[in-house]
């Protein structure tokens, strides 16, 4: 590996890992207390509710622009070899099309009642970009791709299906980040993975149609960690792993009743929210196309009281996707 490429990687790498500025824990009772502390006390209990779902919609939102293995069925590095006056085969290109289905607290007219629920189905359109820069080392005939390095991109659009009372709303993510291959699939071995991704969104915002009704701002900002191994047994193949998501950005509600003169009822940029996610999927290869199906639990939210809110924050979230990917 040329020094110019190990640079470029370590630049890749410390912008990917830096944390930024805002990334200290805000506790979420703080962040309610404040929300309380400007509403009478007949709609205080809406605070918990509209906070949740500001949560619960950044991490969907996240999560429908990655889903499970950053790179649609594959748990190998490309990486970047050459044999003879070949060129190398170090660039994949996927388009993959999921859902992900999370449960809200109902934010209606602030009349109703608080416990109740409702879906919110987010539908994620994705591109990835896989691009080999290191074929990593060989330590045996079945040990190769040892520590191979990619660069990866990533560019998706996600769509809100949700209460009728809200217009329909979309946002576009943007990600960049490496995956180093541990090992790379053999006939005895599996292939096996790591990644760290950085994301950023655009701002969404949700404002109901309706007087009386509660508003939402939610940024969308992530940095993700996948595990991913897989192995291929003639043209069809398996795949699992497991991933955790630090999802952090704005989140900014405004729910009617305020006692005091402000711009929101609650608002912040520290709040981080870490989830660990599973996920598993079947893949069919035939020369250089794969077609691929994943699916995958996001677990919830752990430090919500559940006092004035249904569902049960702690419960799990489900997402899918179907990809078509090509290397080149």
């Amino acid at each position: 590996m040329t020094l110019s490429k190990w640079l470029w990687f370590m630049i890749c790498f410390f912008i990917l890992v830096r944390p930024s500025g805002y990334l200290v824990s805000q506790n979420t009772k703080a962040l309610a207390a404040s929300c309380v502390g400007k509403l009478p006390a007949s709609r205080s209990m809406l605070c918990y509710p509209s906070i949740l779902a500001a949560r619960t919609i950044r991490s969907g939102a996240i999560i429908a622009s990655s889903y499970g293995s950053e790179v649609p069925g594959s748990s190998s590095a490309i990486g970047r070899t050459k044999n003879g006056q070949f060129r190398p085969r170090n660039l994949s290109v996927a388009f993959s099309s999921g859902l992900v289905h999370v449960t809200l607290p109902n934010l209606g007219m602030v009349q109703s009642d608080p416990k109740s629920s409702s879906g919110l189905n987010i539908y994620g359109f994705n591109t990835t970009f896989d691009l080999g820069l290191f074929d990593g080392l060989t330590i045996s005939p079945g040990i190769r791709g040892v520590f191979a390095i990619d660069v990866l991109g990533s560019a998706s659009v996600e769509s809100f299906r949700w209460d009728p009372m809200y217009k329909r709303a979309r946002v576009g993510t943007g990600s960049l980040g490496i995956r180093i291959g541990l090992v790379r699939e053999s006939f005895t071995l599996p292939g096996l993975t790591v990644s760290v991704f950085k994301g950023k969104g655009t701002i969404l915002e949700l404002e109901s149609e309706r007087d009386g009704h509660i508003d939402l701002t939610v940024g969308n900002e992530s940095m993700r960690f996948r595990t991913t191994m897989g192995k291929e047994f003639s043209k069809m193949g398996i795949l699992g792993g497991v991933g955790w998501n630090d999802s952090n950005g704005l989140l900014k509600g405004n729910i009617p009743g305020m006692t005091t003169r402000s711009a929101s009822t609650f608002s912040s940029k520290e709040l981080v929210d870490s989830q660990f996610l599973y996920f598993a999927g079947l893949s069919f290869t035939s020369m250089i196309f794969q077609l691929s199906m994943e699916l995958g639990l996001i677990e919830g939210f752990g430090d919500v009281p559940s006092l004035y809110i249904r569902p049960n924050p702690t419960e799990w979230s489900v997402f899918s996707r179907v990809a078509a990917r090509i290397r080149f």
